[in-house]
């Protein structure tokens, strides 16, 4: 979740001592044909390409062809924000170090403290989360421990510009944007982080484990090759609980064709339903996380 250098190389050498195959016709790049090949103009989020909550994809007729919105539940705001707070911690240590004032890690700790109460200002359309200050605070306090440890080791190796100090400390980047819709899926796609180097795509997750998190790595995987044609044949699926610290467990994946192909199929399935806008009806049982419950009266798994 907070990589440093340090964990990166130990990714980069699991990755290089993993056997991978990717078929190049299940490459991104290969977009213009089928499997790849959408079958609908039209563009979704990867997340509801993945079919995280709907088997039918019900959940997909309902948000976009007839336009119901869904009410946001405790779970899904509390998940928001820590992705938020996550990002605004990372993203104020890399300023900081860009600034030319944070020199060390110090430094880093004593400005981070200095900008905690304007990172909650930004952070408080999720004020009404319960344990919304606590939230906030552990996740900050673990970035900031983190990364003013990883700047005095970077000081140590890289001296010069402040690009390079802040990459030598923070080797991974938040919410960075891959347009998908070669392959279906949005334009605006944001990856929770990607880590260059590797490369890795990560997506951080705060709920119970789903296999359509990891149909989602590939999801962003397909999106990554189609617009840099660069193979990306590995993802970090990060499991985050935050109550008075963070803990969190990533867990280094292949996003090999068997992934792909199930992250297709699903990613078919639920562009047909946008493109014939036909109500595909309800699945024998819903996910008791959707948020179209209560609209739609499904049963669930008691």
């Amino acid at each position: 979740m907070f990589f440093t250098p340090e964990d990166v190389a130990l990714y980069a050498k699991r990755v290089r001592q993993t056997p991978r195959q990717v078929g190049e016709e299940m490459r991104g790049w290969r977009w213009p044909e089928p499997p790849l090949l959408p079958p609908s103009g039209r563009t979704l989020p990867v997340s509801d390409a993945s079919g995280a909550l709907c088997q039918t994809g019900r959940y997909v007729y309902l948000s976009y062809v007839k336009w119901v919105k869904a009410p946001t539940s405790p779970e899904a705001a509390r998940g928001s924000l820590i992705h938020e707070a996550y990002a605004e911690s990372v993203e104020t240590v890399r300023k900081l170090i860009y600034s030319g004032e944070v020199v060390d890690g110090n430094a880093l700790r004593s400005a981070m403290l200095d900008e905690y109460y304007e990172a909650e200002r930004r952070l408080s359309e999720y004020s009404s989360v319960q344990d919304f200050h606590n939230v906030v605070k552990a996740i900050w306090d673990r970035a900031t421990s983190v990364f003013g440890a990883s700047l005095d080791r970077a000081r140590e190796r890289a001296r010069g510009r402040r690009e390079t100090l802040a990459a030598a400390t923070i080797p991974f980047l938040v919410e960075f944007p891959i347009d998908g819709s070669l392959v279906g899926l949005s334009p605006n796609s944001r990856v929770d982080a990607l880590i260059p180097n590797v490369p890795l795509v990560v997506e951080m997750k705060t709920g119970a484990r789903r296999r359509a998190h990891e149909r989602a790595l590939a999801g962003y995987a397909l999106a990554y090759e189609s617009q840099y044609e660069v193979p990306v044949d590995f993802g970090l699926l990060c499991y985050v609980r935050v109550e008075d610290k963070v803990s969190d467990r990533c867990e280094l994946l292949k996003i090999g064709e068997a992934l792909r192909t199930e992250f297709l199929e699903e990613r078919d399935r639920r562009l047909q339903v946008l493109e014939d806008g036909v109500d595909p009806g309800l699945p024998k049982f819903c996910d008791r996380e959707c948020p179209f419950l209560s609209h739609c009266g499904g049963k669930v798994v008691q």
